[in-house]
């Protein structure tokens, strides 16, 4: 399985941290009923349920929140599945950026949450099918991993 940098070292902090998980193959679509979904990225299990991550690595001194529109069907479709077996879980977009002194700072938003704010206030890249969310909103909006995964605080 090939891995971006920045699912490595989210996979680092999450072995560090002693926090379960299963990091998934991505090579696979799966077919969810009639739809074809991307797989996300990590299966994170905490005190406060589970959370399916997709992580992205974008951005120098701020998170750049470029995603695909694969991304947030796919997030919300497995979110919905998992959630006929508990409602304790909750799918996530995981950002990672480089501050201005060279640590790397992550970031995390419920794709739900993510969902909503494009549509009333993203901006949209129609070519690749991808959208992303304003830097100034996605600064307002995004939260420390930690406030919604506990143990990686």
């Amino acid at each position: 399985m090939v891995k971006t940098h920045y699912e490595i070292l989210f996979e680092k902090m999450l072995q560090e941290y002693h926090v379960p998980y299963l990091c998934l193959r991505e090579a696979k679509r799966v077919t969810l009923g009639n739809l074809k979904l991307k797989n996300f990225d990590f299966i994170v299990f905490s005190k406060e349920g589970v959370f399916l991550a997709e992580v992205k690595g974008y951005g120098k001194y701020y998170p750049d929140t470029n995603v695909s529109v694969d991304d947030v069907i796919g997030l919300k479709a497995w979110e919905d599945k998992f959630k006929e077996y508990t409602d304790k879980v909750k799918a996530i977009f995981v950002f990672f950026y480089k501050g201005e002194d060279g640590r790397h700072f992550v970031k995390s938003i419920d794709v739900r949450e993510y969902d909503r704010l494009k549509r009333h206030r993203a901006r949209y890249y129609h070519k690749g099918g991808t959208v992303a969310l304003t830097r100034s909103l996605a600064i307002q909006v995004l939260k420390d991993i930690g406030s919604l995964v506990p143990e990686l605080k």
